[in-house]
């Protein structure tokens, strides 16, 4: 093996190996983000959280400091319910414009993927999952659409 090509497949070696340990970093990364996401969505998951990040220097401080996290918190809700319930009735609103626009077939998919408006309206939000894994899949050109249940 000529120098050259030893080389050539040492790059390309370490190229691999690059990519392979930044998806798993970025993956390992995206998964730490949503783990405090996903504590902060339960009930007194907020205050923990930032009670976490303030790290509170005595007990006295702390009885200060829950109260007003504990308020935000509570305003943090409203707002993400208030937004929910807006988002969802944007979608109604949505189907009932295109509905005279629309055949059959299509209100039938658009029907079907309405139940985003239902993830809209659920207490806890959007499923759990990556980004994307739970995306409506588009039908191309001529194409009838996705298979049931897909």
């Amino acid at each position: 093996m000529s120098p050259r090509t030893r080389a050539g497949l040492m790059l390309t070696g370490t190229l691999l190996i690059g990519i392979v340990i930044g998806f798993l970093a970025a993956g390992a990364l995206g998964q730490r983000r949503a783990e405090r996401f996903e504590r902060m969505r339960g009930r007194g998951g907020f205050v923990e959280f930032m009670l976490d990040v303030i790290q509170p220097r005595d007990a006295a401080q702390r009885e200060e400091i829950v109260p007003v996290l504990e308020e935000t918190a509570r305003r943090n809700r409203e707002i993400v319910e208030g937004t929910r319930r807006d988002l969802a009735a944007e979608i109604d609103s949505l189907k009932v414009r295109l509905a005279p626009m629309l055949d059959a077939e299509q209100m039938r998919r658009l029907e079907d993927a309405g139940r985003m408006r239902d993830v809209f309206r659920r207490p806890g939000g959007p499923p759990p999952g990556p980004p994307g894994e739970r995306r409506i899949r588009r039908s191309a050109p001529g194409e009838a659409g996705p298979p049931p249940g897909g």
